[in-house]
């Protein structure tokens, strides 16, 4: 799909799909198709003036925490005495060997999303690195023919969502997946399960008026 690398002003009457002014202290690097129509939502969580680093300097960075790590370890096990019980400051090296690079490898791998729900389509991009690096996925409520969702229960609260959007000959155009989990009491939601839901809901809409392309 073309991307227009545009930065996109944002009507001050569209929200996101929370209801919340989408624009605010949001950046919207990449303008909306005019195939989707009048853009009903739109989502973003990338701040303005974000700095997004290439995903190769993003994996440098999490191998070099990780050989740190891995340093980390070695030198415990030469410093810790046979039998003998770790002290606070070991205790605390061991955590950090192997805390950091499993943070900084999902720093590494984490996804910034930016999406336009309108009345005839919807458009959902995709980075884990830089802005130029961004990746889309793009459909038209009238070649949808179904959308599936599964949603699968875990421990502590926590559901994946999974969507799939495909045409009449089966193949999936739009697929996300997110999840949703309980914490102190409270709901809280991934990006793609926000923007799996918006899609879910204009589709929905879009096809109770206007017919199906065959």
């Amino acid at each position: 799909m073309k991307i227009d690398h545009r930065p996109w002003r944002v009507p001050p009457e569209v929200l996101d799909p929370l209801g919340r002014p989408a624009g605010e202290n949001r950046e919207f690097f990449v303008s909306p198709s005019p195939s989707l129509g009048r853009v009903v939502t739109a989502w973003s969580d990338v701040k303005p003036h974000a700095t997004l680093w290439p995903l190769w300097f993003k994996l440098v960075l999490a191998a070099l925490v990780c050989a740190l790590g891995i340093c980390g370890l070695i030198w415990l096990k030469m410093h810790s005495p046979p039998g003998q019980k770790p002290g606070t400051a070991e205790v605390l090296i061991l955590c950090a060997s192997l805390g950091l690079p499993i943070l900084s490898l999902a720093f590494a791998l984490k996804k910034k999303y930016i999406a336009f729900i309108g009345d005839k389509g919807a458009a959902v991009y995709a980075t884990r690195g830089s802005r130029a690096e961004l990746g889309g996925q793009e459909i038209q409520y009238g070649d949808v023919v179904d959308v599936q969702i599964k949603r699968t229960p875990y421990s502590k609260g926590r559901t994946e969502m999974k969507i799939r959007c495909v045409d009449a000959g089966g193949k999936v155009l739009l697929t996300l997946r997110g999840y949703m989990k309980q914490l102190g009491g409270r709901k809280i939601y991934s990006p793609p399960y926000i923007i799996a839901s918006a899609v879910n809901g204009e589709w929905r809409k879009c096809v109770a008026t206007q017919p199906i392309k065959p």
